[in-house]
């Protein structure tokens, strides 16, 4: 991160805003959502075509406000508006076809190349060069944190485990890889509390940004409205969510967070009924 990389400034904290992003940077993805939705709702347009400006619009602008850089996300050739266009031909592709999930992947190579061409973003957490134990470690915080949810899931909610169809499962394994997984890394991980834990240090930072993580996933309208399913999400997404911000803080990158999610979105979509 940054802060490991530039020299001390003991002015430079006073003047950063609590944001790295402008508020002003969402409209149109606001703008997106609800012309989309709006259109679905008056039968103008179809409710999977919604789904696609959805997921489009909302990742989207995650990653937008994650890679701004101080820049209006939606001037041309910026990093969140070519995100946001690879995030609508993937979300098209998916409801086209199971296998056309494969083109999310497209998103966290061009997260990828903008940070390979811009090493200022090492402020995001996504350094040039990485650590393999802790990406190791990442996928072990996951893997268990996963392997808990599946148990508990099995024998107290009476959810089955099932691994066949195996399409639907890398659908939605490709869906978490270039979607779900990388905007929410970026954004609540890298932006907010890469610039939170230099403003408030670490305990303030990752609980604000984790209930911020925590909040986005209960607006998820596919998710099940139960007392239990709900009391779950907040338990296992909160711990994820703290593992990710000591991870980022304990390495200085986002990738052992990110393989961390990924690992335990992996045992998720192993429930039947997700």
């Amino acid at each position: 991160m940054d802060g490991l990389a530039r020299p001390f400034d003991p002015a430079g904290g006073a003047r950063r805003p609590v944001l790295p992003f402008s508020i002003l940077d969402f409209v149109p993805f606001c703008a997106l959502l609800a012309v989309g939705w709006g259109l679905a709702w008056v039968g103008v347009v179809s409710i999977p075509a919604a789904r696609v400006v959805g997921v489009a619009g909302f990742h989207g602008a995650l990653l937008a406000g994650a890679l701004a850089d101080g820049r209006r996300v939606w001037r041309r050739g910026t990093p969140g508006l070519v995100c946001t266009g690879l995030l609508l031909i993937a979300a098209t592709l998916s409801h086209a076809s199971v296998w056309g999930s494969a083109s999310y992947l497209a998103v966290p190579v061009a997260v990828g190349i903008f940070t390979f061409r811009d090493q200022a973003r090492g402020d995001l957490g996504l350094p040039l060069r990485w650590d393999p134990g802790a990406v190791a470690l990442g996928l072990a915080v996951g893997l268990f944190l996963g392997v808990h949810l599946l148990i508990s899931a099995s024998r107290t909610l009476g959810y089955q485990i099932r691994l066949s169809p195996l399409a639907p499962i890398l659908a939605a394994l490709a869906y978490d890889a270039g979607a779900n997984v990388c905007s929410a890394e970026c954004f609540f991980r890298g932006a907010l509390f890469g610039r939170w834990q230099r403003r408030w240090g670490f305990w303030r930072a990752a609980g604000a940004a984790t209930g911020l993580s925590v909040i986005r996933y209960l607006f998820d309208p596919a998710l099940p409205r139960s007392i239990e399913v709900v009391t779950g999400v907040v338990f296992y997404l909160s711990l994820l969510g703290l593992s990710g911000c000591a991870l980022v803080w304990w390495s200085g990158s986002l990738l052992p967070s990110a393989a961390a999610s990924l690992a335990f979105f992996s045992a998720y979509r192993t429930l039947a009924g997700w």
